[in-house]
């Protein structure tokens, strides 16, 4: 089974309801992501994905953790290490940021076969490193 590391704004779009530009319907891409991934993958989840969601949203890591559930979704919870800010300090090249090169970092750490993001452009320089997708891509890949 796939293991795919959910990066912030997904969750945050989903739980927001927010449409994007050209009037993307940022969350229903998002909603049709964890429709089809709880027979497919494992989402795997860390605490700096809880920190920045709880920056923008004020809902509690468990919250979280339970709405994933009661999705159907499998899940697993990583807390990041020491280690992951050094690796990620060595991945953050323009136009990898250090937040997204920290989540990077996480997911190599974990096994992830990929990262599903809707910023995909800003996570070129780890493409060879891991796989990255956005909701719609990840959807048409898991689907049988």
């Amino acid at each position: 089974m796939k293991r795919i590391y959910l990066d912030t704004n997904v969750l945050i779009s989903f739980l927001r309801s927010e449409i994007g530009k050209g009037f993307r319907l940022l969350h229903q891409e998002a909603e049709d992501f964890f429709k089809c991934a709880p027979t497919k993958c494992i989402l795997v989840l860390s605490d700096f994905l809880f920190k920045e969601v709880k920056e923008k949203i004020p809902v509690a890591p468990e919250d979280i953790v339970n709405t994933l559930l009661e999705l159907g979704l499998k899940i697993d919870v990583l807390e990041s290490v020491e280690d992951d800010l050094r690796f990620a300090a060595s991945l953050a090249v323009p136009p990898l940021h250090i937040e997204d090169a920290f989540h990077v970092a996480i997911a190599i750490r974990a096994g992830c076969d990929a990262i599903v993001t809707f910023n995909k452009k800003d996570f070129l320089p780890v493409g060879k490193r891991l796989a990255v997708f956005e909701p719609s891509e990840a959807v048409q890949i898991l689907s049988p």
